[in-house]
């Protein structure tokens, strides 16, 4: 610190001299003026190396623009950002495995459906995550997708989450093993639990009313906005002497008729071109 040093600026290969000499650092600091007068800006990387030789002891100040690479490096790291903050909010979960179902990538979504880290997925076979009884039809997704590149197929396959809950999830899969960039078996997953357990509530409901009609201890019957019998139970049909079948697609004034001949059409008539959901008629079977 108590000696003087010789100071060299310059870029590689070194330039010994002063830097009002050296042309190459005259050449850098014109540019960086010429980017900073723009409103632009300018980034170098610097570098000091002490020397000792038998002339003294020289402290040598590299300087290398590295504007464009930052520039890279910022624009790939804002791209990276986005790309996190889509994925991280995403209504489902992505996934890259390799060509035998080992995870290499994961969205951190992953936490909030299943319950797991990103880091507890990554290397493992995705398998280990899917229920016993859906392993065997996600191989065969799995083939499906290995078969051909680049083309979108569809399954459902459930999942246990790390609380043992069962998940059932709409994987739409298709496959990069070609593409360099890729590497993998991209999927994208959506829960679709509720939407599934709603589908399996309403067809129950619809199989117990449908139980209810059929065994009914009295003829029931539905006709639609045409006038044609679209439903009729045993009971019924047993009345009129026919089968289902045979009176389904049938026009209600085929079926039966009453004592005047019109009354029952009329109100039919009337009913179905109104809103009222329910109609009583005596009639007469025929």
């Amino acid at each position: 610190a108590d000696q003087d040093l010789d100071v060299i600026v310059c870029n590689p290969p070194f330039h010994r001299g002063a830097a009002k000499d050296s042309a190459p650092t005259i050449a850098l600091f014109e540019q960086a003026a010429r980017a900073l007068a723009d409103g632009g800006e300018f980034w170098f990387e610097s570098a000091i190396t002490l020397t000792e030789t038998s002339e003294g002891d020289f402290a040598v100040l590299s300087i290398s623009d590295i504007t464009q690479r930052k520039t890279m490096i910022d624009q790939l790291s804002e791209s990276e950002r986005r790309f996190k903050s889509l994925v991280q909010n995403m209504a489902g979960i992505i996934v890259i495995t390799d060509a035998d179902g080992r995870i290499s990538w994961i969205s951190d979504s992953v936490h909030r459906f299943l319950g797991y880290h990103a880091h507890e997925c990554r290397g493992r076979d995705i398998a280990l995550f899917i229920h016993g009884r859906d392993i065997s039809s996600f191989h065969v997704f799995l083939v499906n997708l290995r078969a051909v590149d680049n083309v979108t197929f569809s399954s459902e396959i459930q999942f246990r989450s790390r609380g043992g809950e069962t998940l059932c999830f709409e994987i739409a899969g298709s496959s990069h093993l070609m593409n360099p960039t890729v590497g993998g078996i991209v999927l994208k997953m959506y829960d679709v639990t509720e939407r599934r357990n709603l589908d399996r509530v309403t067809l129950r409901r619809a199989r117990q009313n449908e139980l209810i009609l059929e065994t009914a201890g009295e003829g029931i019957f539905g006709v639609n906005t045409r006038g044609l019998v679209s439903f009729i139970n045993p009971f019924a049909a047993s009345i009129l002497g026919s089968r289902q079948e045979e009176i389904v697609g049938v026009h209600y004034s085929a079926v039966f008729t009453a004592d005047d001949g019109m009354r029952p059409n009329t109100e039919l008539s009337a009913a179905i071109e109104s809103d009222s959901p329910l109609i009583d008629v005596e009639t007469v079977f025929g």
